[in-house]
């Protein structure tokens, strides 16, 4: 759903000239700068994409008609 998306960095909004959130297309994306690097020492960080989207109302739209799958890009 259009204007929904969110992202975060470690919990926090991601930071000015860094990690971007793309929502110009219909998939909503986070756009690494090509220097990204992780601090040495800092731990893992968690990038977390947050948004809404659409199902059909129909009946094969069901928990359990069939496996729904999740799929991510990196």
């Amino acid at each position: 759903m259009a204007g929904s998306a969110t992202a975060t960095l470690n919990g926090t909004p991601l930071p000015a000239g860094g990690l971007t959130l793309d929502t110009s297309g219909a998939t909503p994306k986070i756009v690494f700068p090509a220097n990204y690097a992780n601090a040495p020492g800092s731990g893992d960080d968690t990038v977390v994409l947050t948004f809404k989207t659409k199902v059909a109302d129909v009946g094969a739209n069901t928990r359990t008609s069939a496996s729904l799958t999740n799929q991510g890009t990196l």
